[in-house]
């Protein structure tokens, strides 16, 4: 009878984790119910070292590794690492526009980050403009992340397509609605290390952003504290 039940349990665990096997990123992920969460996909595997508990409710996939997956509440920015075959959840695909195709019409519905890299557009880093909405012509595609230009054949910015409308732009405004800590570099703020001032909830403007991170200020054209909006 053991033997039984050790077997009907190891049938529901490899079950599980075959579903991640469809759970794409970008998608939207539906968790029923608490379950631990942690800082690696590797620490999640071993169920090692939890730092939070998630709440069950409705999150987007940020990333997915060794069956283990990354959820989180603002679309493009970094959540907790879970282990699906300890909880339980299903996923559907987001609501995204067909495939882009170099060469192709890409309608940008919001402003979003523009960088000079792919690479800086996937970590969110080093933004050098805003990109305004509208349409746009597909320059170049790389690691999920898009050339957009207005010129046909002359290359634009890269911006990252998982990142959200309502992601922060620099220059433009930023409510506060919290009191919340402030850092003095990015890293930190990502750490969440090192605090040195708590930022008053109010109204902002975005000096930079950088990995995820918002540097809020109240005076324009300088800097002022990092903080961490996840």
């Amino acid at each position: 009878m053991i033997k039984q039940l050790k077997l009907v349990k190891k049938i529901k665990v490899d079950e599980d984790r075959n579903l991640t096997t469809n759970v794409k990123v970008g998608d939207k992920y539906t968790l029923k119910n608490n379950t631990s969460g942690y800082y690696t996909a590797a620490d999640a595997k071993a169920s090692k070292d939890a730092r939070v508990n998630v709440v069950a409710g409705d999150y987007w996939v940020y990333n997915v590794a060794n069956g283990m997956l990354n959820i989180t509440k603002s679309n493009g920015y970094p959540g907790s690492w879970i282990d699906p075959a300890t909880s339980t959840g299903s996923s559907s695909a987001s609501s995204t526009p067909e495939t882009p195709v170099v060469g192709g019409k890409y309608m940008l519905k919001g402003s979003m980050p523009g960088y000079y890299t792919a690479a800086d557009a996937k970590t969110n880093r080093n933004q050098r403009v805003t990109v305004s909405a509208g349409e746009y012509i597909v320059f170049s595609i790389a690691d999920g992340m898009l050339n957009v230009t207005k010129t046909k054949g002359s290359p634009g910015s890269w911006i990252n397509p998982g990142a959200t409308t309502s992601t922060p732009v620099v220059g433009s405004k930023y409510t506060l609605k919290n009191h919340t800590p402030g850092f003095y570099t990015a890293s930190d703020a990502q750490a969440k290390k090192n605090q040195l001032v708590t930022v008053l909830a109010g109204e902002y403007i975005v000096f930079n952003v950088s990995n995820g991170m918002v540097n809020l200020t109240k005076i324009k054209d300088r800097p002022g504290s990092w903080i961490n909006p996840t």
